[in-house]
């Protein structure tokens, strides 16, 4: 639902996770995430990954409650 907030989780490179910090307020716009965490997704998330020419990037996503 559009009115639904995630949280997303994501594990990649360090080249990645500086992608994450330079565009993170878009992402989270985009994604409608309050937050962006770089650790492990929890249980109840879905997660995928992704290859990016070569470079692995795990993604979580879990609706938040509040």
């Amino acid at each position: 639902r559009i009115e639904d907030t995630i949280t997303t989780y994501y594990q990649a490179s360090a080249a990645l996770r500086v992608v994450f910090r330079t565009w993170g307020k878009y992402i989270r716009a985009e994604t409608l995430s309050k937050t962006l965490q770089s650790k492990d997704p929890p249980k109840d998330a879905y997660v995928e990954t992704h290859d990016l020419n070569g470079v692995q990037l795990r993604l979580g996503v879990r609706r938040r409650k509040d």
